[in-house]
């Protein structure tokens, strides 16, 4: 498979619209190793696989996790999440950033923001490429 250059993989990402929502726990977040955080847990990946399936989730994942399997380490102030989806514009962007359970049930502040890929290092174009090229 041929390395995506610059150019293509701008190209491929340019008729897209893309958003960050960034995850801001609240003192009200109840961490997902413990009994009562499970339910809002399992409840948030049920729903970004919903958007996954309708073609909306690109990325997400936790910021500051220390060690794969391990709960993020949260910082206060600091955004304990990130994810980047595909959406028409930022009223849709903000819906889906706030049916996110965690932000539904207000253990979290989503906020919403548009973001475009500049730069990608040669070895993730490919998979970034195909990530694109399927939503």
């Amino acid at each position: 498979m041929t390395t995506p250059t610059f150019e293509s993989l701008a190209a491929t990402t340019s008729a897209h619209e893309f958003f960050a929502i960034l995850c801001y726990p609240l003192e009200s977040f109840k961490s997902p190793a413990s009994p009562e955080g499970r339910s809002t847990f399992h409840a948030h990946y049920v729903y970004l696989d919903k958007l996954r399936t309708a073609g909306k989730l690109a990325f997400a994942g936790p910021i500051n996790a220390p060690v794969p399997g391990q709960p993020p380490i949260h910082t206060p102030g600091a955004p304990g999440g990130m994810i980047i989806i595909r959406a028409a514009d930022k009223t849709e962007a903000e819906k889906i950033a706030f049916e996110d359970p965690y932000h539904a049930e207000g253990q979290r502040r989503n906020d919403v923001h548009s973001w475009r890929l500049a730069w990608s290092h040669n070895e993730l174009a490919p998979a970034l490429a195909s990530t694109f090229s399927n939503i």
